[in-house]
């Protein structure tokens, strides 16, 4: 007899917004891999909060998937999303036809967290401006991952960690393991300094995004 498929329902909940596309990236090239095995299953990443989500799905519907996402410390987080958003800038600086200070037809110069960095000297004006504060970017993780007190994911892994902690979620849902690896990484330092005025920044970043600190576990120093 021809043997029966094992179907797994798993997903994979990791906005963009939290690890960005180092991780996002990796994970659309592994899934190809994953079709042999997760006959329902997708990954969901924007800037869409949970709770909309499961409302949506249904909790009874939510609970049945194995659900999980990744996180990373809350520093290094801004610092990628600073880099980025240097580096996209300068691309579409270069694609631009018009000012590129924002008169064209490009969305891009909308953006608010785009604005704050073209009116930011530098990496700490950048995530105290009021405009990246008020982007849905700047958002804490906690608010993709909890509901209130409540953890909506079952399984919460490490950008830090990629690999240990995928091979984590690979072998509860009984699956081989693969290397994930990286992709589109940031280069932080080729972007600004952040060595200068850091200890205020740390702080800064801290304070403003505690609830990430304790209910992932990262210390305030990456």
């Amino acid at each position: 007899m021809p043997q029966k498929r094992r179907e797994v329902v798993s997903l994979s909940y990791c906005p963009r917004t939290c690890v960005g596309t180092t991780y996002y990236a990796a994970a659309h090239r592994s899934a190809s891999v994953l079709a042999q095995f997760i006959v329902k299953g997708f990954t969901y990443g924007n800037t869409r909060l949970p709770q909309k989500f499961v409302q949506s799905l249904g909790n009874e519907l939510w609970q049945s998937y194995h659900t999980f996402g990744f996180v990373r410390h809350p520093f290094h987080r801004l610092q990628s999303t600073y880099a980025y958003t240097a580096t996209q800038t300068k691309k579409h600086r270069r694609r631009s036809l018009t000012n590129w200070t924002g008169t064209n037809n490009d969305p891009f110069w909308k953006w608010g967290s785009v604005k704050a960095y073209l009116e930011s000297d530098g990496f700490s004006a950048f995530i105290r401006h009021p405009l990246w504060l008020s982007s849905p970017l700047a958002r804490p993780q906690t608010d993709y991952f909890y509901d209130g007190n409540t953890r909506l994911v079952k399984h919460v892994g490490r950008l830090e960690n990629l690999e240990s902690d995928f091979a984590t979620v690979a072998k509860s849902l009984q699956l081989p393991t693969w290397e994930l690896g990286f992709e589109n990484m940031s280069d932080h330092g080729s972007h600004h300094d952040t060595s200068q005025g850091l200890g205020s920044d740390l702080g800064f970043v801290y304070d403003s995004y505690r609830s990430d600190y304790d209910a992932f576990g990262y210390s305030k120093t990456p």
